[in-house]
């Protein structure tokens, strides 16, 4: 038997748990899920642990310590975990950078790393398993805590649509994403001749990807902003008439001010929340007003490094990515290194300027941000309404902060460089730079002839379809509004379930076999 810490699988998730218990022996002893799931596990279940999501981004731990042996983190588990200090503190969300003091991240990541390790010793968890990429407070705390102080076994459902077609795998190690393909990579046992990689291909050498939740997010971002918010100010208005809606607190949590964390007055209700949007997207629209007004047209017979910027804040290219997420430092480090007539074009990700609740960007890049970019050598601002495809297929280097682009240069067998972690940083095709001296080595291999090869390229993704399965959580995304029977329901389930446990097998082969 092993015991099951599940964070995530709520709703139709929940059969995941089921089928692993009986099919496996997989017992649940702690669930972190939402309040109405409580009940089915209270019919299904006994002995088990339940911790609600909500109450722990609110910072409410006493709540479900109770009768529990506190087991602090101590001061070399801390050194341990330091590295990753720095990421962790990005996964809380606020209004207004700085809203969470210095002081108050450093007590979160000590609070968080205590009350996990306590819930872990006192249920004896030898298993961790996550339906997302533990990346916000509350469960990128409890991934570092299994995976790196307690060595538990971690597993993770990659939440990367590959190849277009929603193929998904299983991972352990957030700093690998691209270890779950490498076996079939490096021993040459994929599957060749998949369809559906042909028509990636194809694609990206025609055009940029576009996916079902990006589409949707563009749909969205199309709305007229204050029609959108006199809608929907009205709506919450006649009900808070009816039940007070408007000054409950929603389920996004944002630190509004600097009050402290365990106050009562820090959290933004409704009518906030939907003022806070107004005003984030009133900043988006200015900022791209004042990214245009920088650029310049890109020039043919002009040799240049793109440098595709990352969608941020956003979990690929932040939690994931650890220091290269600093765009800044990225873009220095090409300069020092690029021939004196070169250029660096910057082309800013279209999200960036999207006006929707989802995008944060106008918090984190604003004018500060820009000039600080102006003010290194050889940069120039290129529209974000110029061809990505066109700038990839004219540049002398391609990079990106593991963004598509780098992707598909090499499909377009143009030299690519990627800063930091990514599901296609195993493959030979891309130079992965993780340090100075990596990038150095990129460019003298650029400088020597080096090429993608389009084989080697085509051997990765057929990897990649080789240790995915199609659909395998994407069948019921959130943006995908699709339909779905209760058959086909237990039968996706049945699905995810074998594929956790033989990735399991797989990833822990010394561990005891049920």
């Amino acid at each position: 038997m092993k015991k099951i810490l599940y964070h995530g699988f709520i709703n139709h998730n929940q059969n995941v748990i089921d089928i692993l218990n009986k099919k496996y022996n997989w017992k649940p002893v702690v669930n972190v899920s939402i309040e109405k799931d409580k009940r089915w596990f209270e019919k299904n279940f006994s002995n088990f642990s339940f911790l609600d999501i909500p109450s722990l981004r609110r910072f409410e731990f006493e709540k479900f310590l109770n009768k529990i042996k506190i087991n602090s983190i101590n001061i070399d588990e801390l050194d341990l975990l330091n590295v990753h200090k720095v990421g962790y503190f990005g996964s809380f969300d606020e209004t207004k950078i700085g809203n969470f003091s210095l002081r108050e991240l450093k007590n979160l990541f000590i609070e968080y790393l205590s009350f996990w390790k306590s819930i872990l010793i006192e249920k004896k968890v030898d298993i961790v398993i996550f339906l997302n990429w533990p990346h916000r407070s509350d469960c990128y705390s409890l991934y570092l805590i299994a995976k790196y102080v307690l060595k538990l076994d971690v597993l993770f459902i990659d939440q990367t649509p590959h190849l277009d077609k929603y193929y998904q795998t299983i991972g352990k190690d957030l700093n690998q994403l691209h270890l779950p393909f490498m076996k079939h990579y490096l021993n040459g046992t994929f599957k060749k001749n998949n369809q559906n990689v042909e028509e990636y291909v194809n694609k990206l050498k025609k055009k940029q990807t576009l996916k079902v939740d990006v589409e949707y997010i563009i749909n969205r971002s199309k709305i007229n902003i204050f029609f959108d918010f006199i809608k929907r100010f009205t709506k919450v208005f006649i009900l808070t008439l009816l039940r007070g809606e408007g000054f409950k607190k929603p389920l996004i949590f944002l630190k509004k001010n600097t009050n402290y964390y365990k106050s009562s007055s820090y959290l933004m209700n409704n009518f906030e929340y939907l003022f806070f949007c107004l005003k984030k997207n009133i900043q988006t629209k200015k900022l791209k007003k004042y990214y245009e007004k920088n650029c310049t047209e890109s020039e043919n017979n002009e040799n240049y490094v793109l440098f595709a910027a990352p969608f941020q804040p956003e979990v690929n290219t932040n939690a994931l990515v650890g220091n290269s997420e600093d765009v800044i430092t990225c873009l220095e480090m090409i300069s020092k290194l690029i021939p004196k007539d070169w250029k660096i074009y910057y082309k800013e990700h279209f999200s960036t300027f999207l006006t929707n609740d989802y995008n944060r960007s106008s918090l984190i890049k604003d004018k500060n941000y820009y000039e600080r970019i102006k003010k290194i050598n050889n940069i120039r601002f290129i529209s974000s309404k110029e061809s990505i495809y066109e700038l990839i297929k004219k540049s002398k280097v391609t990079a990106s902060v593991s963004g598509t682009s780098s992707f598909e240069a090499a499909i377009n067998e143009i030299p690519s460089i990627s800063f930091g972690n990514c599901w296609y940083m195993g493959c030979k095709s891309i130079l992965t730079i993780n340090s100075f001296q990596d990038l150095k080595k990129a460019f003298e291999k650029i400088n020597n002839g080096f090429k993608p090869s389009i084989d080697d390229i085509y051997n990765y993704l057929y990897a990649i379809s080789s240790s995915s399965i199609k659909e395998l959580t994407y069948y019921k995304h959130t943006f995908d509004r699709k339909k779905i029977s209760e058959d086909e329901l237990k039968s996706k389930s049945s699905v995810l379930a074998d594929f956790l446990y033989s990735k399991y097998n797989e990833y822990y082969p010394d561990n005891e076999k049920i």
